[in-house]
């Protein structure tokens, strides 16, 4: 008897641990440090690539422009840069009643803006790979996951 309650038990903990999973996603996800880290592989290609300082200047602004972007989108408390920003147009709004992670959705605005302006675009590609798949790890449901990173409806950037 004392046998079958602990196969029961282990049964019982093999079934459940995708749940406990998926519930702790976004407290695994939701943290500035990615959005850290993704500017620091920019950074470190830049410097790798030499760029002078006025277009790395330049390079920051895109790509800081695009992470806030990615925010704001799905929050009320910021305004978006459109219309301030010479050139700037009203973004497309995330889709209503979907859940994104904002973090995830401007690691990869920052990443594939980011791309489009270093000439190692590979060693981003390696960097982009490995963060998402660190995302994916921490147990976030595909459904959000794919949100946070497809801009328009069958819209991926080039970036997996």
């Amino acid at each position: 008897m004392k046998y079958l309650n602990q196969v029961f038990f282990v049964i019982f903990l093999f079934f459940s641990y995708p749940v406990i999973a998926n519930e702790n996603w976004k407290e695994k996800t939701e943290k500035a440090e990615y959005i850290h880290r993704a500017i620091k592989q920019l950074t470190d290609v830049m410097v790798y690539d030499i760029y002078s300082p006025p277009v790395a200047s330049r390079t920051y602004a895109y790509i800081s422009i695009a992470g806030y972007e990615a925010v704001v989108a799905g929050n009320t408390n910021y305004q978006t840069l459109a219309g301030q920003l010479h050139g700037l147009k009203i973004l497309p709004k995330p889709r209503q009643g979907q859940e994104y992670s904002s973090v995830i959705a401007a690691v990869h605005a920052i990443l594939a803006v980011g791309k489009t302006m270093v000439i190692s675009e590979n060693k981003i590609q390696v960097f982009y790979e490995s963060i998402m798949n660190g995302f994916e790890a921490t147990g976030i449901p595909v459904e959000i996951f794919n949100n946070s990173i497809i801009s328009k409806p069958g819209l991926l950037l080039n970036m997996r």
